[in-house]
């Protein structure tokens, strides 16, 4: 099983986190966050404390815990001899490490944005965080929402184009996705929840299908009316 995954807050990194809990894994849990205080303009003092370390959240204590490349690099190393522990990473995508140094065997999950946007806003996630950049059809809020999801997206294609990715798991299409790369019996009791119809209209769905409409179409996630091709993604086919 793939032992690292990249994975922002509203695309199903929660319930993957829970299941491979409950299969047995010990799993680290966005320890990368962490380092959110050295991307400008992202970290929101007072609102995300950063009151767990690197270890706290992980397991695995690195020798510099202000260097994201050295932990990043040392954490990969301290996985791949320890099969019984996982992670989901964020912030290290968001910051195109991944690409960058070329890491291996990575699996990604994404979704559609405005469902993603609309799964993480909700008041007793990030209502804090939402109420600061003036609401949930505030321009701020969706900006700093889908500037995250872009980056993620962005190394997601990045890591297809170099051949390091294992796979994508589209909430959409999760349990199917899942299936290919051997992570049946961790999707198993997935359910996709798109209780968002009222909001697929209007201000909200017009601003982030201006942002996101090519990345969508390139990783096959719906981001409106507008039509895209099958996935060019590479998914490996191996049984669950």
């Amino acid at each position: 099983m793939c032992q690292v995954f990249i994975a922002i807050g509203g695309t199903g990194s929660r319930y993957l986190i829970e299941s491979l809990v409950e299969h047995g894994f010990d799993v680290g849990d966005k320890p990368d966050y962490t380092f959110r205080h050295q991307m400008d303009g992202w970290s929101m003092p007072g609102l995300w404390p950063n009151s767990k370390t690197f270890a706290d959240r992980s397991g695995f204590t690195p020798h510099d815990a202000s260097d994201p490349r050295a932990t990043l690099r040392e954490y990969v190393a301290y996985l791949r001899h320890a099969p019984n522990r996982l992670a989901i990473l964020n912030t290290f995508s968001e910051m195109g490490l991944f690409s960058d140094m070329k890491l291996t065997e990575v699996t990604a999950l994404t979704r559609n944005p405005l469902h993603a946007y609309l799964s993480w806003a909700k008041a007793e996630r990030h209502g804090a965080v939402i109420d600061r950049l003036g609401g949930t059809k505030s321009a701020a809020a969706i900006d700093f929402y889908i500037d995250r999801w872009c980056r993620p997206a962005s190394e997601i294609l990045r890591l297809s184009r170099l051949s390091l990715l294992a796979g994508v798991i589209r909430y959409e299409h999760a349990v199917a996705d899942a299936r290919r790369l051997g992570l049946g019996q961790i999707y198993e009791n997935f359910k996709v929840l798109s209780d968002y119809s009222d909001c697929e209209s209007g201000e909200i769905a017009a601003r982030i299908t201006a942002r996101t409409n090519d990345l969508c179409c390139q990783l096959d996630v719906i981001s409106g009316a507008t039509s895209h091709p099958d996935p060019q993604l590479p998914m490996k086919a191996t049984s669950s």
